[in-house]
């Protein structure tokens, strides 16, 4: 069964672990508290099921968000597991 559902990524309107897949496009730019809505996102996430993210940023604005997510700060720029 498939679920779509509008909202907000800072204030995911589901139980934690209660989803199979999180696919966040072009959005993650956008996203006043990335912190938030990245671990909102995860939570979401049932054990062992996946999430996937993927934007565009600039390269003067990547220093202010990158790593957000994380806390590592890395900001590599290549896929990693969250």
């Amino acid at each position: 069964m498939r679920d779509y559902r509008l909202g907000r990524a800072e204030a995911l309107d589901v139980e934690d672990g209660s989803i199979d897949l999180v696919v966040s496009y072009l959005s993650l730019v956008d996203l006043p508290d990335l912190a938030l809505a990245t671990a909102k996102m995860v939570a979401a996430l049932r054990p062992g099921s996946d999430g996937s993210a993927s934007t565009t940023i600039s390269k003067n604005a990547r220093a202010g968000w990158s790593g957000a997510a994380s806390g590592s700060g890395s900001g590599t720029g290549r896929s990693q597991p969250i």
